[in-house]
């Protein structure tokens, strides 16, 4: 039983944070992703109003 319930115990934590890094990293790309597609639109606008 002890061994069954370490095993679990390690085998849940593996999987959570595994999950959790997935998740952090989606995150991640999506606000830089975001982020960058921002700024762009800024430079871009700000590029055709100096050009105009």
């Amino acid at each position: 039983e002890a061994a069954t319930d370490a095993a679990t115990e390690a085998a849940t934590d593996a999987a959570t944070e595994a999950a959790t890094d997935a998740a952090t990293e989606a995150a991640t790309d999506a606000a830089t992703e975001a982020a960058t597609d921002a700024a762009t639109e800024a430079a871009t606008d700000a590029a055709t109003e100096a050009a105009t």
